[in-house]
């Protein structure tokens, strides 16, 4: 009876070690996503900012013609 209690222990750790890994993995893949939207606003704010300045070196260029 000993033995069928510790196997029964041995086994809900070993669901519990898998439910934990689930959980990680779960947030490990939120924070993927969350990191992913940031990179993605910042490039797209670059982007704005490197036009902006394109639009200000050409206004510049056309001035001095």
């Amino acid at each position: 009876m000993a033995d069928k209690i510790e196997a029964i222990k041995k086994e809900i750790e070993k669901i519990e070690d898998r439910l934990g890994n689930l959980t990680k993995n779960k947030a490990e893949s939120e924070l993927d996503k969350n990191i992913q939207k940031a990179t993605a606003s910042l490039l797209k704010n670059v982007i704005k900012d490197l036009r902006q300045q394109q639009q200000k070196l050409i206004n510049l260029k056309n001035q001095g013609q």
